[in-house]
């Protein structure tokens, strides 16, 4: 079995009520002024637990042991359909990695991406024996990689959890924006591929091969 692995967020959900007076990607401010507000403060909640679902962080006090914090913000979206309507209001929220500080909050960066060459002699593996190939996508892969490096982040700014306003977010898992988000998930995936018993090639660390 040869295997490539990709990510891509998808979305899906449908909403009726139209700004046209609001671009697609408004700052959240902005969105939360306006009539859709409602529809966007509903995106914010659904990607919180999508979070909290996911354990990605613990709050702690502030100690002066911690030398960095990183911050965060919602990155907003408003998905569309073919034939321009609004089918889905999108939230990410994504830590701000230019905040980070190397040696402190992360250090290995580098993402294995498939080979162009690879994907063309998959394809071309596939055809020769007439085996029926198919994807997968992993909505929200990088809330999925556990963080090898302390990484401290405020709590999103108007949605901090009651109680515990004044403490900070412990990262457990990666967020986008994380300089070392991307390397974290794979990391998390290539040791999950080879406990089913996969093995990367050596020309190619994005092709796993199960034999």
């Amino acid at each position: 079995m040869l295997g490539l692995v990709s990510d891509d967020a998808h979305l899906a959900d449908e909403v009726i009520k139209h700004d046209t007076d609001l671009p697609d990607s408004p700052s959240l401010w902005d969105a939360l002024a306006r009539p859709e507000w409602d529809s966007w403060h509903a995106a914010v909640l659904e990607e919180l637990a999508a979070i909290r679902d996911a354990r990605t962080w613990t709050l702690v006090n502030r100690t002066p042991d911690i030398h960095n914090i990183v911050g965060c913000c919602f990155i907003l979206q408003k998905k569309r359909g073919a034939d321009g309507k609004v089918t889905q209001f999108k939230a990410r929220l994504v830590a701000q990695g230019f905040s980070q500080r190397e040696g402190i909050d992360y250090s290995e960066t580098f993402v294995p991406i498939v080979k162009s060459a690879s994907l063309c002699v998959f394809l071309a593996i596939c055809a020769h024996h007439g085996w029926r190939i198919r994807q997968m996508d992993i909505k929200s892969a990088y809330l999925n990689g556990i963080l090898s490096e302390d990484i401290y982040m405020w709590q999103p700014k108007g949605y901090e959890e009651k109680g515990s306003e004044e403490k900070i977010a412990k990262l457990q898992k990666g967020l986008y924006g994380l300089k070392q988000a991307g390397w974290e998930w794979y990391a998390t995936l290539h040791d999950f591929l080879v406990q089913l018993g996969f093995h990367w090639t050596h020309a190619d660390h994005s092709v796993f091969i199960f034999e």
